[in-house]
């Protein structure tokens, strides 16, 4: 986040879940509040933006302790930031942001990130942005 941000969340059933989704806002010291409503396959809920970043606890929205194989899913953030104007004037921005939540099963090994993986003849490595997002590049 914010606009069409895609964050990946890769974990193994069976474990604790113990991280949460980090929705980095777009900064400024204007920032006036605002809400995120995140949906999570049947789940929705929202959360109060008190700061430029907001952490969505995954136990709390996937609504029990330890991962498993069903949690596989796609979570959703919609977010209304409110922003005053130097004229003191509120604004409200809106954004979008997108969680892949990818459980493995118990004993999956996965590859290191820019593990320097190839495969049909094509190298590819992952690339990152200040801002967080990442991109794949294979050549």
């Amino acid at each position: 986040m914010p606009g069409r941000g895609a964050d990946i969340c890769r974990v193994t059933e069976g474990t604790a879940i113990s991280s949460s989704w980090k929705i980095v806002l777009p900064s400024s010291p204007r920032l006036n509040g605002g809400e995120i409503t995140v949906v999570y396959k049947d789940i929705t809920k929202s959360y109060a933006i008190t700061d430029i970043v907001t952490h969505i606890p995954l136990k709390d929205l996937v609504g029990h302790d330890t991962w498993t194989l069903d949690d596989d899913g796609t979570a959703l953030a919609l977010a209304q930031i409110r922003y005053k104007d130097n004229e003191g004037i509120e604004t409200v921005v809106r954004a979008k942001g997108l969680a892949l939540i990818i459980v493995n099963k118990a004993g999956y090994a996965t590859l290191p990130i820019d593990s320097g993986f190839e495969a049909f003849s094509a190298k590819c490595r992952v690339q990152y942005s200040d801002a967080g997002r990442s991109a794949l590049e294979c050549k």
